[in-house]
């Protein structure tokens, strides 16, 4: 019996609402065979990848996204802290998606997997807004 591979990717893109910081984020359906087209057209060009162990995940993001000006992403940003604890930002859109299948391919999160890493999100969200706001 093989085990279920999820083809569901979270996009997190960064929002400026009248003069406040936002972020819409959505889950989109990824062809596992378009994998790496379905990145670049979600972060808006060259893609780079940033492991995070802890949640068995990856994040895929504009390589050039702060040399070139893209808005800074608060969430993908708590993220990247809450990972590394180093203080950095990540700009622009990224792709959340699985790690890697034993093939190395790029694998997307099934419904019961997304739902678990929605609610780990949220409650990392709500720690760091303690800690910040």
């Amino acid at each position: 019996m093989s085990k279920e591979v999820g083809t569901a990717a979270i996009v997190i893109v960064p929002v400026m609402n009248e003069d406040q910081l936002t972020v819409e984020v959505t889950v989109k359906d990824m062809d596992l065979d378009k994998t790496y087209d379905f990145i670049k057209e979600n972060v808006g060009g060259i893609i780079d990848c940033v492991r995070l162990d802890s949640m068995n995940v990856d994040m895929w993001l504009h390589d050039e996204g702060k040399l070139i000006g893209l808005t800074p992403n608060p969430f993908a940003t708590v993220l990247y802290f809450n990972e590394f604890d180093i203080m950095d930002f990540i700009a622009g859109p990224v792709v959340l998606t699985k790690g890697p299948d034993h093939g190395g391919n790029t694998t997307g999160f099934t419904q019961e997997e997304l739902s678990e890493f929605q609610t780990t999100l949220e409650e990392l969200m709500n720690k760091f807004a303690e800690q910040y706001n």
